[in-house]
């Protein structure tokens, strides 16, 4: 339901800040060019080619410094941020964080705590929430010794924000109450602990939570708020009251593909499929535009859906309908059963019973214990023996699956 929350990008110090790190540890002048000239030349050379665009060759001079001197270590930041930011490249990036953060900075210094979190950053975006998780406790740790509370609590709200994001509801539950416990006033928080009571299912606490703090939000930031009351209606069966949550959403801001998905929902719950498909459509095109590809192949299989419910779809329909599916099914690669079940479904009305079989079968693998994909597959065989599809068979002479 709800988007991630993304922290900062991964910045990238200077050689003159690297430099005045390692001279916190080591107690050395800070002079490269005294110390290790070739080091800062191949430094130095490793920036011209980012600069230029030619990474190949940055790589190579980064990783020929750190061979000249393997225990100068601000140049594992150097290496670290290359990989981090230039190349994207999170796993690689993490040992060299892992070794700077062990050897380079002082224990609560700006340069332990920026290494603390940009190690944390990269184990957020390759989902080692274990490790992401351990450190954002260290940071906390290290910043509440300080007392620096501001800071401390910051960082335990971002602990807590993990654990929402691992599925830790309970965990992040009892964080975000601590949170809470020591500023109230956290806005932050409070969204944060009714987004984890809605995960958990507790969606009447999660809407009084939403409609506190709505008081809290002016109005260019209400259309989130409105949405996340809207969605915990629906899940309350209120679909009265969550359309109108949604079109209040919609009328602050219009370009949410989510709050179109959500309204599709409750126009389908209550029987209107002609509302449905159209609130799809919108948020069909605007997850399109934001490359929400979890979002949009939800949609898209939703609306396909819809597509072959209609009153005996013709072939033109049924078309557009595979062509949707087949994209939200390529797209997580034959792994979601939902898709398979849907794929199944429009070529067993396109008179495909063969492969409305094959991916019969293959969304029941993949949930083998879900009763309605069990009853999908004895009906299909029924119509492979030679049954007519429901709402008749269409036939495409021109028509090839590639």
């Amino acid at each position: 339901m709800f988007g991630s929350h993304r922290g900062k990008t991964i910045g990238r110090w200077s050689l003159a800040a690297l430099c005045a790190a390692w001279a916190l540890v080591t107690g050395l002048t800070c002079a490269w060019g005294q110390q290790e000239p070739d080091t800062t030349a191949l430094l130095q050379q490793g920036d011209a080619a980012v600069a230029s665009g030619d990474l190949s060759q940055a790589e190579g001079f980064y990783l020929k410094a750190l061979a000249q001197r393997p225990r100068l270590w601000p140049v594992y930041r150097v290496v670290a941020d290359f990989y981090a930011v230039a190349q994207r490249d999170c796993a690689r990036a993490i040992p060299y964080y892992e070794v700077y953060f062990e050897h380079a900075a002082v224990p609560g210094g700006e340069g332990h705590m920026e290494a603390l979190d940009n190690a944390l950053m990269c184990h957020v975006k390759i989902e080692n929430w274990d490790r992401a998780i351990e450190i954002a406790e260290a940071s906390w740790r290290l910043m509440r010794d300080r007392s620096a509370h501001a800071q401390a609590r910051i960082m335990l709200r971002r602990r807590g924000e993990l654990e929402l994001r691992a599925g830790r509801y309970e965990k992040a539950l009892a964080t975000f109450q601590k949170v809470l416990l020591d500023d109230f006033g956290d806005v932050h928080a409070q969204l944060m602990r009714a987004h984890t009571r809605y995960y958990l299912g507790q969606y009447d606490k999660a809407l009084e939570e939403y409609r506190y703090i709505q008081r809290s939000f002016e109005r260019g930031q209400l259309a989130f708020v409105n949405l996340y009351i809207g969605t915990v209606l629906t899940m309350l069966e209120r679909h009265g009251e969550a359309l109108e949550a949604l079109r209040m959403s919609v009328e602050v801001d219009g370009e949410h593909p989510q709050t179109y998905w959500w309204m599709a929902r409750c126009h389908q719950e209550t029987g209107n499929n002609f509302m449905a498909e159209r609130a799809y459509r919108r948020s069909l095109e605007l997850s399109r535009l934001v490359a929400d590809t979890e979002l949009l192949n939800s949609t898209r299989n939703n609306l396909a859906w819809l597509i072959i419910l209609r009153s005996r779809p013709g072939a033109p329909e049924l078309l557009e309908a595979l062509s949707l599916v087949r994209q939200a099914v390529e797209d997580t690669r034959g792994q979601e059963a939902t898709y398979c079940d849907t794929m199944a479904e429009v070529h067993l009305r396109l008179g495909n019973h063969d492969r409305a079989l094959r991916w019969s079968q293959q969304a029941l693998r993949l949930s083998p214990g879900d009763p309605y994909l069990q009853k999908q597959v004895r009906r299909i065989e029924r119509y492979s023996q030679g049954f007519e599809s429901p709402g008749g068979r269409v036939r495409l002479e021109r028509w090839r699956e590639p």
